[in-house]
């Protein structure tokens, strides 16, 4: 489905002078399953989620965390003076990326909206993300990575068993 965006992330990444690997490989559904194909650990793999936001400049922002954490919409939301985060419909996010759940790389700029990455991301000297295909992925330099996607780096993400 994310063929256009693949292409358009192809495109910025050269544009950015940016050094990355990229991985053809099989499609897998869960974080740890696509990880395990990319010879990665899940804390490197850079989850990449739509969110819906209200009280603020723009209705939808980008939130990156590693993929071994989930986004806690809440204190993102207190952090940035929203009256409400959540997690984007599935059509919704085909309709704002192109791209199915899953496969959205982790560039707001490139969707015309802000970055949030949570800083733990930043714990890896590389990263992994979808290349917005479930087919490929990129591995780069966590600070290459942190050089080009304009977003804001903070500590909003929590432990799965953590609530929200």
């Amino acid at each position: 489905m994310g063929a256009a965006m693949h292409a358009k992330l192809m495109q910025f990444l050269a544009a950015q002078g940016a050094s990355y690997r990229l991985i053809e490989h099989e499609a897998a559904g869960l974080s740890a399953e696509v990880s395990r194909i990319r010879g990665t650990d899940l804390h490197q793999d850079a989850k990449a989620l739509v969110l819906e936001v209200s009280g603020g400049p723009t209705a939808y922002v980008l939130a990156v965390t590693p993929a071994d954490y989930k986004v806690h919409t809440k204190r993102l939301r207190k952090m940035e003076g929203w009256r409400d985060a959540k997690l984007a419909e599935r059509d919704t996010v085909r309709q704002l990326t192109g791209c199915d759940i899953g496969e959205v790389p982790p560039f707001g700029s490139l969707l015309g909206m802000p970055t949030y990455v949570d800083e733990r991301l930043f714990d890896n000297a590389e990263i992994a993300f979808n290349a917005g295909e479930f087919t490929s992925s990129i591995i780069m330099s966590a600070a290459d990575y942190r050089r080009i996607c304009d977003a804001s780096v903070l500590l909003f993400a929590r432990q799965p068993e953590q609530e929200d």
